[in-house]
């Protein structure tokens, strides 16, 4: 620049300076603008991963909800006794076996001394009558 003789070394160093500064000016200028859409870019995605997550619990959330509702009538089923199928070929039996009287059973229940008589087949028979005792047998206030 300063062999042609149009300028001085002072004149082509601030040339040369303000054409650099120009230059260095636009060079920040595009870094700043190109951060600044990184920026935006890693925002949107953040942005859209988030929803994803959202909308993934969600989805979660739902299959959980219907599973359980699914589990629901399961568990019913489950405490609901099952009653057997009816047989009608199958005849009723007339005979019941006779049992130890109540006060025989509570006796071994709290451990007490319980004679044998109460669980022989005449003192299960006795019990029996005496379930069949009539309203006149039984003591009455006038």
């Amino acid at each position: 620049m300063t062999t042609g003789g149009h300028l001085t070394d002072e004149a082509a160093t601030e040339q040369l300076m303000a054409a650099w500064n120009q230059m260095h000016a636009q060079e920040v200028e595009a870094w700043n603008l190109q951060a600044q859409a990184n920026l935006a870019e890693q925002e949107e995605q953040q942005h859209t991963e988030e929803q994803r997550l959202r909308a993934e619990d969600e989805h979660q959330r739902e299959e959980e909800q219907k599973e359980l509702e699914k589990k629901k009538p399961k568990e019913l089923e489950k405490k609901k006794p099952k009653i057997n199928d009816f047989d009608n070929n199958k005849m009723v039996v007339d005979f019941v076996m006779p049992r130890p009287s109540q006060f025989a059973i509570s006796k071994l229940k709290s451990f007490s001394f319980t004679e044998l008589w109460y669980f022989t087949e005449e003192g299960c028979s006795k019990t029996q009558e005496s379930r069949r005792t009539l309203p006149e047998d039984a003591y009455g206030i006038t």
